[in-house]
């Protein structure tokens, strides 16, 4: 997706860009409340969506992100390094939960035979339910991130940083 170009930005509405054979729109008359507290004509939002067209279709791997490490020691927090442990995390919660069944079968059929055959029969549903639950809250902190920096672009592209 990095090799496609932006779409064109429209010319902002009353300023008659290159090109452009419609005229700029009348103002609203006086005591008109379209627009309170503004400019006639001067919407605050244009930038930011002009923004967003422009990054519509954007990957998070297009925004540029640094390394691992240089991330791992930002002691300000403005880089992320979520989303690239997150794979490696979830498969070591994977190995874990995996883990943890195999000693939970073993410690069952050490203790009783038949509570050996039901940790047999039963520890999958429950290794599969908390493998459900920790790829949801991860899913979670990845569209957390996600989100951030998605939020994070719109704000440069705006030119809405303070």
């Amino acid at each position: 997706m990095s090799d496609q170009t932006p779409p064109p930005i429209p010319p902002t509405p009353g300023t008659g860009g290159a090109g452009s054979s419609t005229p700029p729109p009348s103002s609203p008359p006086p005591g008109s409340s379209r627009n309170p507290g503004q400019t006639p004509g001067h919407n605050p939002w244009e930038n930011v969506a002009s923004g967003a067209a422009q990054s519509f279709g954007n990957t998070i791997t297009d925004v540029g992100t640094p390394s691992f490490f240089a991330g791992l020691f930002d002691y300000s927090f403005s880089r992320f390094i979520t989303t690239k442990v997150l794979g490696v995390l979830y498969g070591l919660v994977t190995v874990l939960i995996a883990i943890g069944y195999i000693v939970a079968v073993i410690g069952a059929f050490a203790s009783n035979v038949w509570l050996g055959l039901v940790v047999l029969i039963l520890g999958p549903l429950v290794g599969l339910v908390y493998l459900i639950f920790a790829r949801i809250t991860l899913e979670f902190y990845a569209a957390a991130i996600r989100t951030a920096n998605n939020t994070t672009t719109l704000v440069d592209q705006g030119g809405l940083r303070r």
